[in-house]
């Protein structure tokens, strides 16, 4: 329900909704999953923190309308892959998705978390039989986000 700029979300608190807000905390967001996307599962003390963004990535996920019937798409194809050759192959289907979405409302929010996704599966190397634990964070983000876009709510 929106209110002078603001969404009273089902949590009981209020969030700014102004354009240029949920920008700068979008651009935020990426910025910190990409340093940290392949290395979540060895995540400490700054566990928490990573909580925080994502449920804030969350947030913005659902404040523009990008359902969890969208992001299960994406994350079950990047639960399906058990190697980086595997996962690197799903770059050309991102892009689709980029694409296919291109006049639906959640289309910044598709891109936004596309090129967080896509930038952890560039760096994965394929060469690289121990990389084991950056597939497993890569995967562990995407649960995290799913949660708690689940959680959330508002898929009408």
């Amino acid at each position: 329900m929106y209110n002078n700029n603001r969404c009273y979300d089902n949590k009981k608190k209020y969030n700014d909704t102004k354009p240029e807000n949920r920008k700068q905390t979008n651009d935020n967001s990426e910025k910190y999953f990409r340093n940290i996307i392949l290395r979540v599962t060895s995540l400490t003390e700054e566990y928490d923190n990573y909580i925080d963004e994502c449920k804030k990535y969350a947030k913005y996920l659902r404040n523009e309308k990008l359902t969890t019937s969208q992001i299960r798409k994406i994350y079950s194809d990047i639960m399906n892959a058990e190697t980086a050759i595997e996962l690197k192959k799903l770059r050309p289907r991102l892009a689709y998705i980029i694409g296919k979405n291109e006049n639906n409302r959640a289309k910044y929010a598709i891109r936004s978390l596309i090129n967080i996704l896509d930038k952890g599966i560039e760096m994965l190397n394929v060469n690289d039989n121990d990389n084991k634990e950056e597939i497993k964070s890569l995967k562990e983000f995407m649960e995290t986000i799913v949660a708690y876009r689940k959680y959330y709510g508002d898929d009408k």
